[in-house]
């Protein structure tokens, strides 16, 4: 066990424990720095509501964060296993092999079939990718009821403008 003292040492065997010494410490410095940055990243990402899942050249889910689980339904048992193994929808398996990540793709969660997942997939690095799905169940509701509402106001129009006309080719009838 290191008591973080150098040992005594004289002459070339000094230098070089002294040497070894000063590495050893910038070496823990730079691990302890390495070290905030990974736990930062992870504070940073578990306060996000999209869930974030990176995978890796093989198709292999390698890390998540916190919404991945209650968005997606990933468990610890799924780190190394196939990204298509979790999410088995078929237009996700196409889109996601098609390779061509220009355009979201909006599904139901696997988890919730009354939650609506837009998924967004980038490269990085040396053939991994990150997935991204935010929850868009207001949206898809919201553009359901303009739908609706379109649909209902131009079906009540219709009525009273079919009998409007009826009145108008009656009476330009009677010319």
């Amino acid at each position: 066990e290191s008591t973080g003292i150098p040992p005594d040492g004289t002459g070339p065997w000094g230098d070089l424990l002294d040497q070894l010494d000063r590495h050893h410490k910038r070496a823990q410095t730079r691990e302890q720095k390495l070290q905030s940055v990974i736990t930062r990243f992870q504070q940073c990402t578990a306060a996000l509501f999209d869930a974030i899942v990176i995978v890796d050249k093989h198709n292999n889910v390698e890390w998540w964060n916190k919404a991945a689980v209650t968005l997606i339904g990933i468990q610890d048992r799924d780190r190394g296993k196939s990204i298509f193994n979790l999410l088995r929808d078929p237009r996700f398996i196409r889109h996601y092999q098609r390779n061509q990540f220009q355009e979201t793709l909006n599904l139901p969660s696997p988890v919730n079939s009354d939650i609506h997942l837009q998924y967004q997939v980038n490269r990085f690095g040396e053939g991994d990718r990150v997935l991204v799905a935010r929850d868009v169940t207001r949206l898809v509701k919201l553009e359901q009821t303009r739908r609706d509402f379109v649909a209902n106001a131009s079906h009540e129009l219709r009525t009273p403008l079919t009998v409007i006309r009826g009145y108008l080719e009656t009476f330009l009838e009677q010319e």
